[in-house]
């Protein structure tokens, strides 16, 4: 099977978890477009084994106005926990 782009940038965003402990800020305003990206960080985080999962990872609910009233309910109630 011929690697996909999908499988490359879970690749790549594999590598960029690995490479240092820089901490990672995914924003997320509960739509299909910060869905996909928030996703793939946490796919990637939960592959890694978890003694090597020391990398950060924050999620912050950004509001565009635009956001169905669930999420904007949601937010300041809700966190998503540490993958650790």
């Amino acid at each position: 099977m011929a690697p996909t782009a999908y499988h490359d940038i879970k690749n790549s965003l594999r590598q960029l978890y690995l490479e240092d402990n820089r901490p990672w800020l995914v924003g997320f305003g509960g739509g299909k477009d910060s869905a996909m990206p928030a996703s793939l960080v946490f796919d990637i985080a939960l592959s890694v084994p978890t003694a090597e999962r020391t990398k950060p990872i924050s999620v912050v609910c950004t509001d565009t106005r635009v956001e169905i009233p669930a999420i904007v309910e949601m937010a300041p109630n809700r966190g998503i926990g540490n993958t650790r």
